[in-house]
């Protein structure tokens, strides 16, 4: 990518100034399609459960994202009993989104009706245990061994009008012409859901594929097996190669809708686990020797981590993650160039902090690459930010350095000068320093990089 104000033709020692570049715009949609909350590159994941590794075998376990599985939970009949009261109670709806990695068909059980439903959550709470604190933090609350839970769920706290803990209750089917469920979370912070735990109960047999990976664990799928997890834990259901996949899923959330002080600290504690859990499977690799990590590739879960940071207001640290989605695509380069072409399209128009958003995302994905961060800098620097832009120019300056590249260099060093020079009397001695290395580097190159410089000024 050559920079937006210096990109030096070492043939004709030339630069080319701002409004005369010439950026590839290859993401579909043209230059802002790379800044969109979704693409399908990002959303839609190559379909490879953990294949080294058999299902889980359904244990009970109290580790954050573990969550609590039984196997046969609920027999072959009862299954069956379950799927018939979905198919005379609701009208499917097909949802393909494949931009968004969605493609299934939903039953809604609208209302949840407590007299053929009631049975269902009853062997839930049987299975799975009554203690309040998994179902509001997805695993056990701390306490003394031996001692009983704080609180003891019943089958009717969970049908208890405006305060009930189901938030709905619906059946998924996946079949061939809608068969996946990308990777994806069921709440994150400030979306004032207030979902705690998912229920999952595999109400059928016969079909291939279709494995639920629960953050990097494959889930069992035999007829009647149920599962809960925590609905901020990342999961996916792969792509159904034959036959028809049908799922129970139970949304369960906190009762009400006031938060009392504990319950903040709850929410609170209950996010941090979550955000420990993004860590740590964005840090894992389907290299890894020990075979328990997810194999799908890590674009989407950096993406999620990203969503976590800036839905609780860490920007800047959102946006690196965002850049390693982008990077871990093969789409990386295309990306660049996406936003490049935005930059120096809002650059044009004047839209300084526009052009440097999109400059900061280009030099995430790409940060072995000094151009991006010699345009950060020289538009930081017309906008006022002289430190941000004497950061970004010392980046471009090592980057180029890295990279043997001459031209790069002088760039930076140039545009360097000039944001100390305006720093004041205290930079003047440093000013002057880079303006005698960039000239020693190539005269030429540095002269003409000046010349454009003033012109901006």
């Amino acid at each position: 990518g050559r920079p937006l104000w210096c990109g030096v033709s070492a043939a004709q020692h030339v630069v080319v100034a701002i409004q005369a570049l010439s950026v590839a715009t290859s993401v579909p949609g043209g230059p802002s399609a790379a800044a969109a909350a979704g693409t399908t590159a990002l959303q839609r994941s190559p379909s490879q459960p953990v294949a080294t590794r058999p299902a889980d075998d359904p244990t009970t376990t109290t580790t954050w994202g573990a969550g609590r599985s039984v196997a046969g939970a609920f027999s072959a009949e009862e299954c069956r009993r379950i799927e018939a009261l979905f198919d005379a109670s609701c009208e499917p709806e097909t949802d393909v989104r494949p931009s968004m990695g969605i493609a299934r068909r939903n039953y809604w059980l609208r209302p949840v009706p407590r007299d053929d439903f009631g049975w269902v959550v009853a062997r839930v709470l049987e299975s799975l245990g009554r203690d309040a604190a998994f179902w509001e933090t997805g695993a056990e609350g701390p306490r003394a061994a031996g001692s009983p839970p704080k609180e003891v769920l019943s089958e009717a706290d969970f049908f208890d009008e405006g305060s009930g803990r189901i938030d709905f209750v619906l059946m998924h089917e996946f079949a061939r012409d809608a068969n996946f469920f990308d990777w994806h979370v069921d709440t994150k912070p400030g979306d004032g859901t207030r979902r705690t735990v998912n229920v999952n109960v595999i109400l059928s047999t016969g079909f291939s594929g279709g494995e639920l990976e629960l953050g990097g664990r494959n889930a069992s799928l035999g007829l009647g097996d149920l599962h809960a997890y925590p609905a901020a834990l990342p999961h996916k259901v792969h792509d159904v190669l034959d036959g028809v996949r049908r799922t129970l899923v139970v949304a369960v959330r906190l009762p009400g809708d006031d938060s009392s002080d504990e319950e903040e600290e709850s929410r609170g504690a209950y996010f941090e686990n979550a955000e420990r859990a993004y860590a740590e499977l964005c840090r894992r690799t389907s290299d890894d020797d020990d075979h328990t990590v997810m194999t799908a590739p890590p674009a989407k879960m950096h993406w999620i981590y990203g969503d976590f940071l800036q839905a609780t207001g860490r920007a800047d640290e959102a946006r690196l993650k965002y850049a390693d989605s982008y990077r871990s695509t093969p789409e990386r380069d295309a990306y660049v160039d996406a936003f490049a072409a935005a930059a120096a399209e809002k650059h044009a128009a004047g839209d300084l902090a526009g052009a440097a958003d999109d400059l900061h995302m280009c030099a995430a994905i790409r940060p072995e690459l000094p151009d991006h961060y010699a345009d950060l800098g020289v538009v930081l620097w017309q906008g006022g930010d002289l430190e941000g832009a004497e950061r970004a120019l010392r980046a471009a300056q090592t980057a180029a350095e890295a990279r043997g590249a001459t031209e790069g260099l002088v760039a930076a060093t140039a545009a360097l000068t000039v944001v100390l020079e305006a720093l004041g009397d205290s930079r003047r001695l440093d000013a002057l320093a880079e303006r005698d290395r960039a000239m020693s580097i190539d005269r030429d190159l540095a002269a003409s990089a000046f010349d454009q410089l003033r012109a901006l000024q």
